[in-house]
C-alpha cells in the first residue's frame, strides 16, 4: 500500500511495509523501478519542449534526475 496522504491527517505510513522481510530480490526490483522512473523523467520532462527552452525548469528537472541517479547508485552498491 505504501504511503498515503489524507487531507486531515497528513502522511500516513502503511503498517504492512514494516512487516515485509527484505530479500535480495527487493534490491533488484527497486533498482529496476528507479531506472524506469529515471527514463520517464528524462524522456517526458527533461526533454519536454518547455524544459528545453526554459533553463530554470530544465535545471530543476535535471536536479531531480540527478537525485534519482544517486539513489540508483546507492541501491546498486548494496546488492549482495
Amino acid at each position: 500500500m505504501g504511503i498515503m496522504r489524507t487531507k486531515n491527517q497528513g502522511v500516513l505510513k502503511s503498517s504492512t511495509v514494516d512487516k515485509v522481510e527484505i530479500n535480495d530480490g527487493h534490491y533488484i526490483e527497486l533498482l529496476d523501478r528507479t531506472h524506469v522512473i529515471m527514463e520517464m523523467i528524462d524522456t517526458h520532462l527533461v526533454n519536454h519542449p518547455l524544459a528545453t527552452q526554459d533553463e530554470e525548469i530544465k535545471h530543476q528537472l535535471e536536479y531531480a534526475l540527478g537525485q534519482l541517479y544517486d539513489a540508483y547508485q546507492l541501491i546498486g552498491g548494496k546488492i549482495k
